[in-house]
């Protein structure tokens, strides 16, 4: 049996007071690990956005070479690749992911950036998220919503 206190009852001339039992509350827990999206490319260092809305939201990532890998340049010499690019079309709202990775054995080691841009289009602006995992667990990210024709502030990270 739990340990609660019975209800207590007090009664004065006019008013009777009710003081129902109480219960300890459990410490709350901290947000859980970002789960991997199954068909994703990972790795030791993978980079993966996810967004709502039908604007054209694009993942950038920067290895530390210099290289940029987008939708336009979709791997690095340093092994680094786009394995999945979403351009939605109108009305289409999501969710939507990319994803650049780098497999076990292929990265680098330095300071690596990540930003979203929004290309717009459709609606304009686009919700996102983006999580960054450095050998499977989270070391950062970013996430909001976005106005078309901007890019999100760049997370630094290292491997």
């Amino acid at each position: 049996t739990d340990d609660i206190p019975a209800t207590t009852t007090t009664t004065t001339t006019s008013t009777t007071v009710v003081t129902p039992p109480t219960q300890t509350q459990p410490p709350p827990q901290p947000d859980p690990a970002p789960q991997p999206v199954p068909g994703l490319g990972t790795g030791v260092v993978q980079v993966t956005l996810e967004w709502t809305g039908d604007a054209d939201l694009d993942l950038h990532v920067i290895d530390p070479a210099g290289t940029e890998i987008y939708y336009g340049n979709q791997s690095s010499s340093s092994g680094g690749s786009l394995d999945r690019d979403k351009i939605p079309s109108c009305g289409d709202t999501g969710p939507h992911i990319e994803n650049v990775f780098w497999p076990t054995g292929g990265a680098p080691t330095g300071q690596y950036q990540a930003f979203v841009r929004n290309l717009g289009s459709c609606s304009g602006s686009g919700s996102f998220e983006m999580v960054i995992l450095v050998n499977g667990a989270y070391v950062g990210g970013d996430g909001g919503t976005l106005a078309a024709n901007t890019d999100s502030s760049p997370v630094t990270f290292g491997f």
